[in-house]
């Protein structure tokens, strides 16, 4: 089972177009391996995310690492989906981050 430390990031207050790096920690707390396939960002030009592993061993950790540079004020509320396989088995985990963006 994969989980992560925080579904939902809350950034505060950030400046319009200055890059935010910041980052997800998953955890596999199952007994198979999972294996991290695609990360979907929903906006491509604002966010860059990666992940540090594609193997994720049981008991083991990952980061997905993230740079959020914001293109517009207001509140900037975005998606990553993160795509993994668990055996033959396709899942999806959806992370939220927030900001105000001034």
């Amino acid at each position: 089972m994969l989980t992560v430390d925080n579904e939902t990031k809350e950034l505060g207050l950030l400046p319009f177009g200055k890059p935010f790096n910041f980052k997800y920690s998953l955890s596999n707390k199952g007994s198979e391996k999972i294996e991290v396939t695609k990360l979907v960002k929903g906006c491509g030009s604002c966010t860059k995310a990666s992940c540090d592993k594609t193997i994720i061993e049981p008991n083991g950790t990952a980061n997905i690492n993230v740079t959020f540079t914001p293109g517009s004020t207001g509140i900037n509320k975005k998606t990553i989906q993160v795509l993994y396989k668990v055996g033959p088995l396709t899942h999806n985990m959806s992370l939220v981050f927030k900001a105000t963006v001034q």
